[in-house]
């Protein structure tokens, strides 16, 4: 009986070990940690609404490295792309138009839009405001083009009886009419790189061109057999221009030596045309859905290389990166599609409403919520992100950070390229309280009575704004940083700064006092946070680990967390046992433990996340992503 019993007790031992080493073995293969079960998170999508679905495409216009793309909905808003065209951003401040004609200027920060009858729009801030350019009045204009800086601008009036081409030398600011232009159905014009050479088509197959803006000299010619034509396309030193035909051939011509040569033998029913000034190739299409390529135009003998689009709709739109890689292209029935392999393969866009969403923050209770949106404005939901409201008082800027009072009446919001703004009114009224500077980080005390503020060129600063003169000071001149971070404790105790380099530092009593920490190698330190009391203090590096500290800053442990990873944001609980942080093109990532062991939460998606945040108690989570209309919740199970 006793030997029974100890074989029993044997056995049962065995099993108790064969499960621990199946433990052991499992996290040593898979690598996650065994609280799996203990810190699990719901998530569900909060969503902005987009107006650009199921949209009609009008116009296109591109920088000439390609990165930056302007494109516009007839009846509809202005959209843009900083990004070769893979996410756009809603420009909706002067409402919507039917826009018929774009251009910009070489890097983009000009931008010249037409309205279909009506006025002419500007802007001169990569398109993060338009406003209307009236010294020409209503007209019925039809094409608009722009030198490479943005100072010359020439638009052209069309209609039942013609019209005049008018120029401006001062970004827009006056017009003159080019009275030697004729009256004619003006369809497109094109200028040169200087703006000094200028081309012109009709809708009635005349074109005309000058080589001094139209000053003095202006020659007219006329298309073989009245041919409609169709698009121009003109180089950079204004040299050559290539002009297509409706239904018959394209034509290269010589403006200096005045000389048209025919590049295609046979008739097509060509619909628009680019000349690359970099390659001197021609990209142009046809309406039977066809791209011709051509090589370059220094070869005695033109060759085509013909490559089929798919698509029901014929090309009624094109612009180009200067080498050809990146072509943006809108189809006749509304859609917009681009291409980053030289033409190979073309992506459609269904849905251009996503956003760059760069900070999220919420109230101590998780009510109130904020969010930010480069480009775009301040969102705000005091009802757990349910519904949103967007601020349509403030200017669409470069936002880089949002941060709410523990109440969520206060809050703190910073532009990367502009001003700090501050609101005392539920996030109804901004004001702007610091120059403009290189913003990116911004953190405040839960009364907000004190607030930090990260430059990127080098400064943090501490503001109060409850103090006399709203005192504003620089901390620690000693060096200048790179600063990618700040955040404080609930009372503002304590700050942490991070920065592009190998260190960071911790302030004390108020950033009157401080401490470097030094790591070895380069390191990009993303973002920073703290319990209420400062003691539990995390710093997150891009590109790397997760860091802890349980007593104040004194000593640090790295959290290898598998591998490194591109972390972007993390916040924490009150008492600094509950932890989120999420990684740019990963995952969501928990830990209940003061950051000691992690787990992946899947349920939200592999997403490119760029900020997270917590309730006091860390029972509700909210996360935004750059390129995704939803703010997500996340709930305790």
């Amino acid at each position: 009986m006793k030997k029974e019993n100890s074989f029993k007790k044997r056995k049962n031992l065995i099993i108790v070990i064969s499960i621990i080493i199946f433990l052991l073995i499992f996290v040593l293969i898979f690598r996650q940690p065994i609280t799996l079960l203990l810190n699990s998170y719901e998530w569900e999508a909060s969503k902005l609404q987009s107006s650009a679905n199921n949209s009609k495409w009008s116009c296109l216009a591109c920088s000439d490295n390609g990165k930056f793309v302007i494109a516009t909905i007839y009846g509809g808003y202005i959209y843009i792309s900083y990004d070769d065209g893979k996410e756009w951003i809603e420009n909706s401040n002067v409402g919507k138009k039917y826009w018929i004609s774009a251009t910009c200027s070489s890097s983009g920060k000009y931008i010249y839009l037409i309205e279909e009858g009506g006025f002419l729009y500007r802007s001169s801030s990569y398109g993060k405001r338009f406003e209307p350019i009236t010294s020409t009045g209503i007209r019925l204009f039809k094409s608009i083009t722009t030198s490479n800086d943005g100072r010359v601008v020439y638009a052209a009036v069309s209609g039942e009886y013609g019209g005049y081409i008018y120029k401006s030398k001062d970004y827009g600011e006056n017009f003159e009419e080019l009275k030697n232009s004729g009256i004619k159905r003006w369809k497109n014009i094109q200028t040169s790189k200087d703006g000094r050479v200028l081309v012109a088509i009709s809708e009635d197959g005349y074109f005309v061109y000058s080589k001094d803006g139209g000053s003095e000299s202006l020659s007219i010619k006329v298309s073989a057999d009245d041919t409609v034509l169709t698009d121009v396309s003109l180089i950079d030193d204004g040299k050559l221009a290539v002009i297509s035909e409706s239904t018959g051939y394209l034509y290269l011509f010589d403006i200096y030596l005045d000389k048209m040569k025919k590049l295609n033998e046979t008739k097509d029913n060509w619909s628009c045309v680019y000349i690359s000034s970099r390659t001197k190739r021609i990209i142009a299409t046809d309406l039977h859905n066809y791209i011709y390529i051509s090589n370059s135009l220094d070869n005695e003998n033109i060759l085509w290389e013909k490559k089929s689009y798919d698509s029901l709709s014929y090309i009624k739109d094109i612009c180009c990166s200067e080498d050809l890689s990146l072509i943006y292209l809108i189809e006749e029935n509304g859609y917009i599609a681009y291409s980053n392999d030289f033409s190979n393969n073309f992506v459609k866009l269904q849905n251009v409403g996503i956003r760059y969403f760069r900070g999220v923050d919420c109230s101590a209770d998780g009510c109130t919520v904020t969010a930010v949106i480069s480009y775009d404005s301040i969102y705000i939901s005091t009802d757990y992100a349910k519904s949103w409201k967007r601020n349509d008082n403030l200017e669409m800027n470069d936002w880089s950070s949002i941060k709410l009072s523990s109440d969520g009446k206060n809050q703190i919001a910073t532009v990367e390229d502009g001003y700090v703004y501050i609101s005392f009114d539920n996030g109804e009224n901004f004001k702007s309280i610091l120059y403009p500077g290189k913003w990116i980080s911004s953190d405040c005390s839960g009364d907000f009575s004190v607030i930090y503020l990260a430059d990127m060129s080098g400064k943090i600063y501490r503001y109060s704004p409850y103090a006399d003169k709203e005192k504003i000071q620089q901390l620690y001149k000693e060096k200048s940083k790179y600063w990618r971070c700040v955040d404080c404790s609930r009372d503002g105790f304590w700050a942490i700064g991070g920065c592009v380099m190998d260190y960071f530092t911790i302030y004390s009593n108020y950033g009157y006092s401080y401490e470097e920490k030094t790591y070895p190698g380069k390191m990009y330190f993303k973002d920073a946070a703290l319990s209420a009391d400062g003691k539990v203090m995390t710093i997150i590096e891009f590109g790397g680990h997760i860091y802890t500290s349980y007593d104040y800053g004194k000593s640090w442990k790295k959290r290898y967390l598998y591998d490194r990873k591109y972390w972007s944001s993390i916040c924490m609980s009150n008492d600094g046992k509950i932890l989120g942080a999420c990684e740019y093109g990963g995952y969501i990532y928990f830990s209940n433990d003061r950051g000691k062991t992690w787990v992946r939460q899947e349920s939200a998606g592999k997403r490119n996340w760029s900020s997270i945040c917590c309730s006091d108690n860390g029972s509700i989570f909210y996360a935004v992503a750059y390129g995704n209309n939803n703010v997500w919740i996340g709930k305790r199970k």
